[in-house]
């Protein structure tokens, strides 16, 4: 049988194994990587942080903080990182490294044994991206401030390290990461049509292994913080690449593979199933962006009065319309379409739920092309 081929072209089994070079491997299994990365990205941000104090309520658009991160760092997150290497900035995010410092309590060696703080488990109703939607929806009822305001982008950075910190002292490993951070949950969606992925390299190996290091950590590396079980999963949606796995793997069999783009959003097996949560996340993600569009660069300027608060009733008003388009006016469409599509189809024995998950995930290429061409 013929396989199932990009444009028809590309074999959507081809990978291109970046570790396979030395050099690349030994950087991988080295403790200071991406460790330097980090502490780099800790200062640039600490920076970020006091221009934004200093600069108070003053005018944003000539602040550092507001520059770094609304126009710089937006963008190479939309443009270049997320379409091209996955979830590479969760790789070198700073705002984890102080929870993990308490919980490991060193930075750069491996400690054996208990971590700190009372590493309870997550909730498990919570185990979805439900969180990280309300979270960043909620963020950007105050766009109208962060991207204008340095101390109102002060507030929103120092908030996010402050409950990172916290929810580290409470939850196991990078729960944070997981399941709260907001710009972890698009990261982990839009990173399912990147084209780059970790995945183990022969799947035989790791069957044969005991005890599973890269799970439960070694003297070399700690087991996979963001809980993910590396010799088997399929998709890019919770691997935050921290390379930890890499530095545990005996046998170096653990890849960064080049693929084509888009192909996990072909999975949909029990261990990772397509859910109404990632789905959900595609149509606020889509929402969000038009409503973008339409405040900042359309040509209404009473739109941006509601954005920027100019009255309350106003802002309340803009609330209140920018909710309904991302969880009311999109998903609705899309329920209508998914059910004459299921009646059309003549096939009723696929539910209408699969059905609207399933159209869905369309808009993961699409909103990430809107988000490039909106930062762009």
């Amino acid at each position: 049988m013929e396989k199932d081929k990009l444009f028809g072209l590309i074999d959507l089994d081809w990978r291109f194994d970046l570790t396979k070079f030395k050099l690349v491997r030994k950087l991988f299994k080295s403790r200071w990587f991406p460790l330097a990365l980090i502490l780099v990205n800790l200062f640039i941000f600490t920076m970020i942080l006091i221009a934004g104090f200093v600069g108070g309520y003053g005018p944003g658009n000539f602040n550092f903080g507001i520059m770094i991160v609304w126009i710089l760092w937006w963008v190479l997150l939309m443009f270049i990182l997320v379409p091209g290497f996955s979830r590479v900035w969760c790789m070198m995010c700073p705002f984890p490294i102080f929870s993990d410092w308490f919980q490991r309590g060193r930075l750069y060696e491996v400690k054996k044994g208990k971590f700190g703080g009372l590493n309870l488990k997550w909730p498990k109703p919570l185990k979805n991206m439900w969180v990280m939607n309300i979270g960043f929806l909620v963020a950007t009822f105050f766009s109208g401030f962060f991207t204008v305001r340095p101390y109102a982008t002060f507030v929103l950075l120092g908030s996010i390290i402050v409950i990172a910190f916290l929810i580290g002292l409470i939850f196991e490993k990078r729960s944070f990461c997981l399941y709260v951070c907001p710009v972890s949950g698009f990261q982990g969606l839009y990173s399912q049509f990147a084209t780059a992925e970790i995945r183990a390299r022969d799947p035989k190996v790791c069957a044969n292994h005991r005890p599973k290091t890269c799970y439960v950590g070694n003297e070399h590396g700690y087991g996979c913080p963001w809980l993910v079980t590396p010799w088997n999963f399929e998709k890019n949606t919770y691997c935050g690449m921290c390379l930890e796995c890499f530095k545990s793997c005996p046998h170096d069999n653990m890849a960064l593979n080049l693929r084509p783009p888009g192909v996990d959003l072909l999975v949909d097996s029990k261990k990772e199933p397509k859910g109404l949560d990632e789905a959900y996340k595609a149509f606020i993600m889509l929402g969000i962006a038009i409503v973008f569009y339409v405040s900042f660069q359309g040509p209404w300027g009473f739109i941006r009065d509601m954005v920027r608060a100019t009255t309350i009733s106003g802002w309340i008003s803009f609330v209140v319309a920018h909710t309904a388009v991302s969880l009311l006016f999109i998903p609705g469409i899309f329920l209508v379409f998914a059910h004459f599509s299921r009646n059309l189809s003549g096939n009723k024995d696929i539910p209408l739920k699969k059905v609207f998950i399933n159209f869905a995930y369309t808009l993961i290429p699409l909103g990430l092309g809107v988000w490039i061409a909106f930062s762009w």
